[in-house]
C-alpha cells in the first residue's frame, strides 16, 4: 500500500491547544498532560490528507534510548529510504525513534504500542529494556512539516551497551552526552529539530 493511503492516528489542533496558542519545543509531561487528550480525542486520517491538513496534529511516539552508563542511542538516518520512510529526513543524525501510528497498533495503548512496533522495526538492542517513560512533547510550527505533527517524547533505558540497526539506520552507536555536543558542534553533522529539543529536555 502507498504510504500516504495508510490511515493514521490525527487529533484536532483545537483539541491540544483550545486556547490557540501552539507552544515551541519542549512541554513537560507534568505541565500539561497531553498523552490523554491523545488517547481520548484520536480519530484516523488518510496520511496524504492529514499531511496537508493544518487542522489536524499526527502524534509521533518518540524515543530516546539512555542506558545504564548514561550514554545515548545515535544514529544518521540512511540516504536509501523506502517509500514506507520519510525520505525529507534523510542522511539527518538523530537520537530519536518513532514514527507514525496506524490502524495495527490499536491493541491496548496506541502510543506506547506504536512506539515499541518502531523500535523492533529499526533497531536491535543487545539487552533488557527496563523502563519505558513518557516525559513531555515536541512541537514546533517552524516548518510545514512540524506544523502537522507533535511529538510524544518518551525516554526508554535499557542495560544494552550496544545496538544495531536497520538498513535505513546507520553509523549508530551508543554516545556519552560530551560526544553529542561536540557532534551537534560539528558543521558537518545535519541534526533532525526534533532531536534537538529532546536532548536539551534531558541532558
Amino acid at each position: 500500500m502507498n504510504k500516504f493511503d495508510i490511515m493514521i492516528v490525527t487529533v484536532p489542533n483545537a483539541v491540544l491547544f483550545p486556547t490557540g496558542e501552539h507552544p515551541e519545543g519542549f512541554i513537560p509531561h507534568a505541565e500539561n498532560d497531553l498523552r490523554r487528550v491523545i488517547l481520548e480525542n484520536y480519530g484516523y486520517t488518510r496520511r496524504g490528507d492529514a499531511e496537508m491538513d493544518f487542522t489536524l496534529k499526527q502524534p509521533i511516539s518518540y524515543a530516546i534510548i539512555r542506558n545504564t552508563e548514561g550514554k545515548i542511542f545515535a544514529y544518521q538516518r540512511g540516504d536509501k529510504r523506502t517509500e514506507a520512510h520519510e525520505t525529507r529526513l534523510a542522511g539527518k543524525w538523530a537520537c530519536g525513534i518513532g514514527g507514525h501510528i496506524e490502524k495495527e497498533d490499536e491493541t491496548g495503548d496506541i502510543l506506547a504500542d506504536s512506539l515499541i512496533r518502531e523500535l523492533e522495526e529499526e533497531i536491535t538492542l543487545h539487552g533488557k529494556i527496563l523502563s519505558v517513560d513518557p516525559i513531555g512533547y515536541i512541537n514546533s510550527e517552524k516548518d510545514e512539516v512540524s506544523k502537522v505533527h507533535i511529538g510524544v517524547l518518551y525516554v526508554i533505558t535499557t542495560d544494552s551497551l550496544t545496538a544495531e540497526g536497520s538498513e535505513e539506520v546507520v553509523n549508530e552507536w551508543f554516545y556519552t552526552p560530551d560526544e553529542l555536543h561536540a557532534m551537534m558542534q560539528n558543521p558537518d553533522t545535519v541534526w533532525e529539530e526534533w532531536t534537538k529539543i529532546a536532548l536539551k529536555a534531558i541532558l
